[in-house]
């Protein structure tokens, strides 16, 4: 959220001169820019970018562009994001955004596969790694 938060932020010259769409445009692709180049870090045994936020986990594994853009989407049209009017404004435009893909846009059942593929990573990971501290513990 804090990613979205500041993109907005960064898109406040567009959102002032060309409106709630454009500031959309704007922080949507600052937002993806920066999750991209997390998604290129190479993770290290203390730190694995993946965990970090789930377009990072679909960036990596080459999740189709629809499953990326739609997820991405979402983040700016979360109804947490009413703070202020820009914020707002720009949640509402991605809503209706929501509302405009159709069927044929996305692939409902590729794009739940996906987060569920996630949503088992990250059990995966606290299980591995919970298992390896109790095992370290008992030694």
């Amino acid at each position: 959220m804090q990613g979205v938060i500041l993109a907005i932020a960064k898109a406040r010259q567009t959102f002032d001169r060309d409106g709630s769409e454009a500031g959309l445009v704007k922080a949507f692709h600052e937002e993806y820019s920066r999750l991209y180049l997390l998604a290129k870090e190479t993770p290290t045994p203390h730190n694995d970018p993946r965990l970090q936020h789930v377009l990072i986990y679909f960036l990596r594994n080459d999740a189709p562009k629809q499953v990326v853009e739609r997820t991405l989407l979402e983040q700016f049209a979360d109804r947490n994001l009413s703070y202020d009017e820009r914020s707002i404004s720009i949640m509402q435009v991605a809503r209706a955004k929501l509302k405009e893909i159709g069927p044929n846009d996305v692939n409902m059942e590729e794009y739940k596969k996906w987060h569920e593929d996630y949503s088992l990573f990250r059990k995966v990971s606290v299980y591995l790694l919970t298992g390896l501290e109790l095992y370290q513990n008992r030694k």
